[in-house]
């Protein structure tokens, strides 16, 4: 198995779409630059904090990301993935957060901002959140993709708290990126691949194990 990680920080489904099209921006500009060079069997898309960050210039009432243009990029993104013959995709909820850490953080640093003009960004409102998600099911529906939930299975742990920094609610610690690689793993183990997929790799390990016999033999 070979897994590709095309993350970047502070990333956005807008901006993944832009890579797609060389109209990066910044740093990671190039970071898609080798993207279609291989064939990807499965697609994991985990996306959410960004898109749904609220800024002072819109009273932290508008998204990033508006909802119609969510839908729009995701499906966006769904059809080029198809296009190019990844065979399932499943789309990530996005993670919860420590709204009290989040809005402390902005709260201790509004006067600087107003008196700036500059703005400051919002993270990690539950009902943005929450309304992100919820689109990301009719999303996922609509194409007939796959939805996996991390957002109420993270905010319903009593180790929540730890699994986010402390400095700012919202990046995961260690133990968050755990939580988010064993609930993956949770939910392939519940929804496994297709029959059909499980049969040719056990046909590919029966031929693997018959040539290793014939090496050791010569």
């Amino acid at each position: 198995v070979k897994c590709w990680n095309f993350a970047k920080g502070g990333d956005c489904i807008r901006y993944i779409i832009q890579r797609m099209d060389g109209k990066g921006k910044g740093d990671w500009k190039a970071r898609y630059d080798d993207l279609w060079n291989r064939k990807y069997d499965w697609a994991f898309v985990l996306l959410g904090h960004n898109d749904t960050k609220t800024n002072l210039k819109n009273d932290f009432k508008e998204p990033f990301t508006p909802r119609a243009q969510q839908h729009e990029m995701y499906d966006e993104l769904i059809r080029r993935l198809r296009s190019r013959g990844t065979g399932r995709i499943v789309l990530l909820s996005s993670t919860s957060s420590n709204f009290d850490v989040c809005n402390h953080w902005v709260t201790s640093r509004l006067d600087r901002a107003r008196a700036s003009g500059k703005g400051i960004s919002l993270f990690g409102q539950p009902e943005q959140m929450e309304a992100f998600n919820k689109a990301l099911r009719e999303i996922a529906a609509r194409n007939g993709v796959e939805y996996a939930d991390l957002y109420d299975k993270m905010k319903n742990s009593l180790d929540k708290p730890f699994m986010l920094r402390f400095t700012d609610g919202v990046h995961l610690s260690k133990k968050g990126y755990d939580f988010v690689a064993l609930e993956t793993l949770r939910y392939l183990a519940k929804n496994p691949a297709p029959m059909i997929a499980i049969f040719i790799y056990s046909v590919l390990c029966e031929i693997w194990i018959a040539a290793c016999r014939c090496l050791r033999q010569r």
